[in-house]
């Protein structure tokens, strides 16, 4: 039996990377958060961390919380 696989961006890794990260308290509130740091923090280019940040303001939005 096939199962549909359906990948996974690396954007949406680096959100689930970084809600896990946030939510730990890794990163203490109010904290600033930069592309270029994440980046290099994750291993991954400035593109998947930005869009990554798009999707979490977005949450955050929709869920009425502030993300500065």
């Amino acid at each position: 039996m096939m199962r549909d696989h359906k990948p996974i961006s690396i954007a949406d890794q680096v959100f689930e990377k970084l809600e896990r990260d946030i939510l730990s308290g890794k990163y203490p509130q109010g904290e600033i958060l930069s592309e270029l740091r994440l980046s290099g923090e994750l291993g991954v280019s400035r593109t998947p961390i930005r869009e990554a940040g798009h999707l979490y303001t977005s949450e955050a939005a929709n869920e009425g919380a502030s993300v500065a």
